[in-house]
C-alpha cells in the first residue's frame, strides 16, 4: 500500500501548485526570450487648435499663412499635431525612413531632434497633385535606443485643419513603426493601473484571510470579509473610471456644497 501522506489532499494541492508555477515559469520564460521585431514608435503627444473663436465670429475672420511673402495663403483653420518619435529597442536603428498620412493638408513641419542629429534628420512633404497632400516622410540616418541614451526626436506638423485620423507606414531589417494617439496612451495607462490595483488587492485578500485563518476567525465571518473586499474593488475599479475619463470635477462637484 503507498504511503497516505503521499496521496491526502494537502500534498496534492502542493503538486498542483508546483506543476502550475512550473507551467508559469516556462510560458514567462519563452515569453521574454521569443525574438521580437525592434519598435519606432510614433506618439501623439498633443493635438492643439491654433485658432478657436465662437462659429458666429469665425466667418468675419480670415487667416493667413506666410504673410507677406510669395507663398502668402489663405487657410480656413490652423492645428498643430505634436509626435514624439522614439526607439523602443535596446539597439540603435540605422536608415529610419518613416510615412506619415494626414487626411487633412499638411502647410509645414519642424523638427527638435537629439545632438547629432540636426543637420541629418530631416522631414518633406510630398506634394500631391494639388498641391495639398497630407502626407509626411521623416528620415534619419539612425536613432538611438530611447531606453538606455533617451533620444528621442519631436516632430510638430501645422495642418489646414484639425486631424481625425492618422496613418503610420515604415520597416527595415528586424525593425517597423508604430502609431499610438493620445487615447491609445490614456487606455495603455488606464489597463496598467488596473492590473496593478487588481494585483495588490488579490495579495491583500489573500493575506489577510490568511491571518484570520489562523486567528480562528469563522467561515461565515470570512465570507462577509470576501464580500466586503468585493465591493470595495467594484468602488475603486468605477472611481479609477470616472478619475481617468473625466478627472476630479464630478468629485469636486458631489462633495460641493
Amino acid at each position: 500500500m503507498p504511503d497516505s501522506n503521499w496521496i491526502n489532499a494537502e500534498a496534492l494541492a502542493t503538486y498542483i501548485v508546483g506543476v502550475i508555477s512550473s507551467v508559469i515559469v516556462m510560458l514567462g520564460w519563452r515569453l521574454f526570450n521569443t525574438k521580437r521585431p525592434r519598435r519606432i514608435v510614433c506618439q501623439q503627444t498633443s493635438l492643439l487648435s491654433l485658432v478657436e473663436i465662437d462659429e458666429r465670429i469665425k466667418p468675419r475672420t480670415t487667416m493667413i499663412l506666410d504673410k507677406g511673402e510669395a507663398s502668402e495663403r489663405e487657410v480656413e483653420e490652423l492645428s498643430q499635431t505634436v509626435i514624439q518619435i522614439s526607439n523602443t529597442s535596446r539597439d540603435t536603428i540605422d536608415d529610419i525612413e518613416i510615412k506619415l498620412k494626414f487626411d487633412v493638408p499638411v502647410l509645414d513641419t519642424a523638427l527638435d531632434v537629439p545632438p547629432g542629429l540636426e543637420e541629418k534628420a530631416r522631414t518633406g512633404i510630398s506634394l500631391g497633385s494639388d498641391s495639398s497632400s497630407g502626407e509626411i516622410v521623416f528620415l534619419t540616418p539612425y536613432l538611438n535606443s530611447f531606453k538606455t541614451y533617451r533620444d528621442k526626436v519631436e516632430l510638430t506638423v501645422l495642418t489646414s485643419g484639425r486631424p481625425t485620423a492618422l496613418e503610420v507606414g515604415g520597416g527595415g531589417r528586424d525593425w517597423k513603426a508604430y502609431y499610438k494617439s493620445i487615447e491609445d496612451k490614456q487606455r495603455e495607462l488606464e489597463r496598467r493601473s488596473n492590473i496593478v490595483m487588481g494585483f495588490v488587492g488579490a495579495l491583500a485578500t489573500a493575506t489577510i484571510l490568511l491571518a484570520l485563518e489562523f486567528a480562528g476567525v469563522t467561515q461565515g465571518t470570512l465570507r462577509g470579509i470576501l464580500v466586503g473586499f468585493l465591493l470595495a474593488g467594484i468602488v475603486g475599479f468605477v472611481m479609477n473610471q470616472i478619475l481617468w475619463k473625466w478627472g476630479l470635477g464630478p468629485i469636486r462637484a458631489f462633495f460641493r456644497p
